[in-house]
């Protein structure tokens, strides 16, 4: 999506390098994920200007703040407007806590991109539709009872 949309995903980029890092540490993520850096992105591209190997850093809250001047102006206006308040318990989470976190990390990136102008107002900018071709995983081992049916019942909320 980042490519062919020209959506921005910090705060996903950020954790899922720091998974990376965390899961596969000294391996290089350029190599293994060839498609983060197709285009421009600055998150990733801070962290490996300032810190030299991404391979050898960890990126996570820490980082921002200890070299919060030296983020190129994107990164900082991001980080200063929705960055520190996503990304606030990233330092603190475990391997599998931080795996199980990534999907938040991505919707905060698609919130950002839909509803946040460049002044940081809550406007609406964009639509997007999600298609998931996993269908019938949902209705897997339920035949009388569908796993989706709570979710249509509370607008979107699973209980």
């Amino acid at each position: 999506m980042a490519a062919q949309c020209n959506i921005p995903f910090p705060a996903f980029d950020t954790a899922f390098a720091r998974h990376f890092a965390f899961s596969l540490p000294g391996q290089d993520i350029h190599h293994a994920h060839p498609n983060l850096f197709k285009q421009h992105n600055a998150i990733l591209q801070d962290v490996e200007t300032i810190a030299g190997d991404i391979a050898d850093t960890i990126p996570g809250v820490g980082f921002f703040y200890k070299y919060g001047k030296k983020l190129s102006d994107i990164t900082q206006f991001w980080w200063q407007r929705r960055g520190i308040a996503v990304l606030e318990d990233l330092d603190s989470m475990d391997l599998h806590k931080l795996l199980a976190a990534l999907h938040m990390y991505l919707g905060a990136d698609l919130y950002d991109w839909l509803f946040y102008d460049e002044t940081g107002q809550v406007v609406e900018k964009h639509r997007l539709v999600i298609l998931c071709d996993n269908y019938e995983a949902l209705w897997r081992d339920q035949p009388t009872k569908p796993v989706l049916m709570p979710c249509l019942s509370t607008n979107g909320y699973a209980t």
